[in-house]
C-alpha cells in the first residue's frame, strides 16, 4: 500500500486466484473505514472509492494500471460512492 497524492492510495496485490478474492479483498478495506472514527470530540466518518484494475486484461505496465483503476474509481465517484468498480466494468 502507497500513498499516491492527496486522498489517493495504491494497493498491489499479487497472486490472487479469482475475481472473487479481489472482491473479498475490497469489501474488507470498505468494511475497515464504514464505522465513524471519534477524533478529539469530533465523530469523522471516511468516504472510500475503490477503482480495482486487473493484470492483463486492463494493462500489462504499472502506468495503464494505474490509469485503469483511476478511471473505475472515479465511476464509483459519480455512481455510489463507498463501493467498488472493476476498470472493465466502468468502461462499458
Amino acid at each position: 500500500m502507497a500513498r499516491v497524492g492527496g486522498d489517493e492510495f495504491l494497493v498491489v496485490c499479487e497472486d490472487l486466484s479469482s475475481r472473487a478474492a479481489v472482491d473479498g479483498i475490497a469489501e474488507k478495506l470498505l468494511a475497515i473505514v464504514r464505522d465513524p472514527v471519534e477524533l478529539q470530540g469530533l465523530r469523522l466518518k471516511i468516504g472510500l472509492s475503490v477503482g480495482i484494475a486487473l493484470i492483463p486484461s486492463d494493462g500489462d505496465s504499472p502506468r495503464d494500471l494505474i490509469q485503469a483503476a483511476d478511471i473505475a474509481m472515479y465511476h464509483v465517484k459519480k455512481s455510489s460512492k463507498n463501493s467498488f468498480a472493476y476498470a472493465s466494468d466502468a468502461s462499458s
